[in-house]
């Protein structure tokens, strides 16, 4: 075969293939993760709520911005009592998740029910990083048939941490920030190689600003990786770091709101260090394909071989992932163990690695699939390779299939008729649960949980954090891994423990406020009650020992139960949101963000506690007067109170770094404009003449 036809030298030259076709492609592969990804997630969209893991956390996070936060106050970060005391919840957890439902809701003119918007996030974070991964690798390294095989391998990979499960469990702020993160590598290296550099530094910061906002250790590796991109591209290198900086500064100056408050409130954040090593091991180790691994060999192997910008980008992944897995170990063997510094928890640090492993096995499959034709070419025999595009595919989607059969796996996770309750409807129809939110809701002060997770049939759920949305009740207890002072003392007995390690439901059904259920008193349970203004305790049908003492104690009283909670009332205790000592204090006005109390003949050295979760924004004042308000050692607020008669308001609200921190945004985005508006101007003017 000494000449070959049209259509098939275009197939082995690719490079020759017209740009209109390459399109067609890129529009019929799109088309394709659509169909995949409404298949087997499609389930998701519809107007309820996914109960599976976290799901009702992090719903109940974005019910409190679009109900509660946005129509009282108009600011996108409040103050929200409904969790551990209360706290700006989104000040402390990534809130790009919620701000990008927010962003849906708005543009429907806020008609969109909250579950569809809800659920609208959830199905985005399944199908946003298989679009992602096929952009970066058909546009970035133009290597579409590996494009295509990262998008189905991140759209079937079962793990947490950069796999379908983290779709499923409820991470959406992880999930959407390694959707984001191939896109913001496309647009970096769309960057430093285009001559016109003003939109691509624009899109880059903006697309960097919201993987910080979604969860901001996910943007260490997209941009480590364009650290090394310009470093591998040769001359100029240290213009495109220069032009990477502007990037960050950019992003900074962008999410200044709130990383600068943020920034000021270390005291009020917990380092937490969820996994040991052997658990960091664990989580490396089941991400591993271990019929696969020599596919990153061949990947490696066949990037050196490569020219110019793919043979960058390509080592630039699979260097930074390596580098990455580097780093994830020294940190916590030296960092955390050695130095005890915990910025950085390296469990969090995993989807990156994840990101290197997915899009190297992807690589690898096109290399092997491609090297018929490579070889053969030169002699004119190239066609002869063609098979190998199919076979070499064919082959790798099987050994993926036989390690993790991905439609046989994800069935567990889809609502199946009369047996497994994966929506509130559906679970609210099986347990009777309007009942037991109508127990809730007629209790006044706040519902403790003795566990993080219930179990509906064999589905874990974090289906009490919905108490505050159904209820309109305040609850405390196990209710995630919340950083604050008051949270940190009902998991481990301490307000500043300096770190906690673990996770809040390694505790379920163990202890409570670092006091065993097995050495637990009468006494401490009832103090504990009274300083949270506890009045209902909600265990469910596995918390045994929970149960166990508070069935044998003449304190607390079952009041109601079914097969999933129990609730118990406390025997005594009259419903108070402040206590004084020294003094007769009552709560004429209590609001979420304003609270007036009437002190009558307040002794010298009388104290007032407010039981609400001290924070810096909050305000005391007696006739224009400030008073140092203090956090006592349950982390709430406690107040000395000066002699007399009088009334004590107490107010939330902004100080100088959300002023500052709007202003630096505001002055980001104004800047940008400007710039672009000028350099455009300047450009029209030369044209002009």
């Amino acid at each position: 075969m000494k000449r070959i036809t049209r259509p098939l030298t275009l197939l082995v030259r690719p490079e020759a293939i017209p740009i209109w076709f390459l399109r067609l492609i890129d529009l019929a592969v799109l088309l394709w993760i659509g169909w995949f990804a409404w298949k087997y997630a499609g389930f998701l969209l519809r107007n309820d709520l996914y109960l599976y893991g976290d799901h009702p956390g992090q719903f109940q996070r974005l019910w409190q911005l679009l109900a509660v936060v946005w129509p009282e106050e108009g600011r996108l970060i409040g103050w929200t009592p409904y969790w551990q005391a209360g706290r700006p919840e989104l000040q402390f957890y990534p809130p790009g998740f919620a701000f990008l439902g927010w962003l849906i809701w708005m543009a429907s003119f806020q008609q969109l029910p909250l579950f569809v918007v809800y659920q609208t996030l959830v199905f985005v974070s399944y199908i946003l990083p298989a679009v992602g991964f096929y952009l970066l690798l058909a546009w970035g390294l133009r290597d579409r048939l590996a494009g295509v095989m990262a998008a189905w391998l991140v759209m079937t990979f079962p793990f947490p941490l950069g796999g379908v499960q983290g779709v499923i469990i409820g991470i959406l702020g992880y999930q959407l920030a390694y959707g984001l993160t191939p896109l913001l590598m496309l647009a970096g290296v769309w960057g430093m190689q285009a001559e016109r550099k003003m939109w691509p530094w624009l899109v880059t910061g903006v697309l960097t600003a919201a993987t910080m906002l979604l969860h901001p250790f996910q943007v260490l590796f997209p941009i480590g990786v364009l650290g090394l991109y310009a470093f591998f591209r040769g001359k100029e290198w240290l213009a495109r770091l220069r032009w990477l900086g502007g990037v960050i500064l950019l992003a900074l100056g962008l999410i200044a709101f709130w990383w600068l408050p943020l920034s000021t409130q270390s005291q009020n954040f917990i380092p937490v260090v969820e996994a040991s090593l052997l658990g960091i091991r664990n989580h490396l180790g089941n991400m591993w394909f271990a019929a696969m691994g020599w596919l990153l060999a061949v990947a490696s192997l066949g990037s050196f071989f490569q020219r110019g910008n793919r043979r960058s980008l390509a080592l630039a992944i699979l260097v930074g992932g390596a580098g990455l897995l580097a780093f994830i170990l020294f940190n916590y063997l030296v960092i955390v163990e050695r130095f005890n510094i915990f910025a950085l928890d390296s469990v969090r640090l995993i989807p990156g690695v994840t990101f290197a492993i997915l899009a190297g096995l992807a690589l690898g499959v096109s290399e092997l699939a491609w090297l018929g034709t490579r070889l053969l070419r030169r002699w004119g025999w190239g066609a002869a390779g063609l098979p190998l595009l199919v076979i070499v595919p064919w082959l790798a989607v099987n050994l993926v299939n036989e390690e993790y059969n991905f439609s046989k796996w994800i069935t567990k996770y889809q609502p199946a008729p009369h047996r497994t309750p994966f929506f509130l409807r559906e679970a609210e129809t099986r347990y009777n649960l309007p009942d037991a939110w109508r127990v809730m809701a007629d209790t006044p002060g706040r519902v403790l949980f003795t566990s993080a997770y219930a179990l509906l049939y064999d589905v874990p759920t974090s289906l009490k954090a919905l108490t505050p949305f159904l209820t309109g009740r305040e609850i405390v207890g196990g209710v995630f891994t919340l950083r604050s002072p008051a949270a940190s003392y009902l998991w481990v007995g301490q307000r500043d423990p300096g770190v906690l390690r673990g996770k809040v439901e390694m505790e379920d059904d163990r202890s409570l406020a670092g006091m065993p259920w097995a050495a637990m008193t009468d006494d401490f349970l009832l103090n504990l009650a009274r300083h949270f203004n506890i009045t209902l305790i909600a265990t469910t049908a596995t918390d045994v020992n929970a149960r166990a003492f508070l069935d044998n104690s003449a304190q607390f009283k079952p009041i109601w139960s079914n097969k999933l909670f129990t609730f118990y009332e406390i025997a005594g205790y009259e419903p108070a949101w402040i206590d004084a000592a020294g003094a007769t204090a009552a709560a004429r006005l209590y609001t979420r963000t304003a609270i007036d109390v009437t002190v009558t003949e307040a002794q010298p050295g009388a104290t007032l506690l407010v039981k609400v979760g001290a924070f810096p924004r909050w305000r005391a004042e007696i006739r224009g007067e400030t008073l140092p308000i203090q956090m006592d050692e349950h982390g709430l607020i406690e107040i000395t109170l000066p002699p007399g008669s009088y009334t004590l308001h107490l107010r939330y609200g902004p100080a100088w770094p959300e002023r500052l921190g709007a202003i630096i945004s505001w002055a980001t985005v104004l800047g940008a404009i400007g710039v672009i508006l000028g350099t455009y101007g300047q450009r029209w003017k030369v044209t002009s003449r």
